[in-house]
């Protein structure tokens, strides 16, 4: 109950290292949200406008670090409902200037603006963020808490304190406790479970390329054994052989990377389409991805091609 709670609340602010503790409903990025229609006073036809809603008290903000645009935080009134909006929220009321939200009233005035805070992810990087209204309230059933972050090394025995806290208020009652980093992180399994695939994918395939690249340069070597062995006859170095042997199996390599590109980005770019916050392809990542399969692929020929380029002249021309 509320009483307990406040008895919590109390014993939990004795500990150095919390930071910021505080009384609300969910916290700004969960599993699932909370919404809100509510009537806009200054609207012509007194629309109903719907919000993602956050509730609870002055401390909140404190806890997950959200800034104040204009105006102030929020109070604990019996009269009036005092509220803060986000930035996106503005734009639902048409409004520019953060300041002018300011004295904004909703139900008939019930409800007023007090301050604008800055935008906050509710969801994925795959939803856009949404308006919120956060309403001052003293009904908070979660307890929002904020570890000191500069002693990470504290955290483990502020914990089970913390626990031991809970366990002594309420005794009879299990503590779910959760992280909200972890709550983010899980909003990517998907992202994660396919960068695990890809990792062992993008593994398997460059192993298979470097034994395929391997047998070219086995095949190509022995091909053109007797060529080797006429050129160097003729004075060529080592140098100037491995790199006649290279010069043909690269630019192969520069022709799978002018097919593979496009057909990469063309992938690359439906996958990021499906984030409304995501980065770009820039040109210089496949630049470098040329110059690494390049390199790579330079690696594994001349290992035989050097091979083939220093063998006696005289074992290849035997049979002529």
């Amino acid at each position: 109950n509320s009483a307990k709670g406040v008895v919590l609340k109390n014993e939990l602010k004795k500990l150095t290292d919390i930071k910021a503790i505080s009384f609300g409903n969910i916290a700004p990025a969960m599993n699932g949200w909370m919404t809100t229609a509510i009537t806009y006073d200054q609207s012509a036809d007194k629309e109903s406008l719907t919000f993602d809603s956050r509730s609870g008290d002055e401390n909140y903000l404190d806890v997950y670090q959200i800034p104040l645009l204009a105006g102030r935080n929020v109070r604990l009134l019996d009269s009036t409902s005092e509220m803060l909006i986000n930035r996106k929220g503005l734009e639902l009321l048409h409004i520019k200037n953060p300041q002018d939200a300011i004295g904004k009233t909703f139900e008939n005035g019930q409800n007023i603006i007090v301050g604008v805070m800055e935008d906050f992810d509710l969801a994925s990087a795959r939803q856009a963020v949404k308006p919120v209204l956060y309403t001052g309230s003293k009904q908070g059933y979660v307890l929002h808490i904020a570890l000191d972050q500069s002693h990470p090394e504290n955290w483990k025995n502020a914990i089970d304190k913390i626990t031991s806290s809970y366990k002594s208020v309420f005794p009879d009652d299990e503590l779910d406790l959760r992280f909200v980093d972890e709550v983010i992180q899980n909003f990517y399994t998907q992202e994660k479970q396919l960068s695990k695939l890809l990792s062992w994918a993008v593994g398997l395939s460059v192993l298979i390329a470097g034994l395929g690249l391997f047998g070219l340069a086995i095949f190509t070597a022995n091909q053109r054994t007797k060529e080797i062995g006429i050129r160097k006859v003729l004075g060529a170095s080592v140098f100037q052989i491995t790199f006649l042997l290279l010069k043909n199996l690269l630019s192969l390599v520069a022709i799978a990377c002018l097919v593979a590109f496009p057909i990469a980005y063309y992938f690359m770019h439906n996958w990021l389409n499906d984030f409304v916050y995501r980065t770009t392809i820039s040109p210089w990542i496949f630049g470098l991805s040329a110059l690494g399969l390049i390199a790579f692929a330079s690696f594994v020929l001349s290992t035989k091609s050097v091979f083939a380029a220093k063998a006696n002249p005289i074992n290849s021309l035997r049979d002529e």
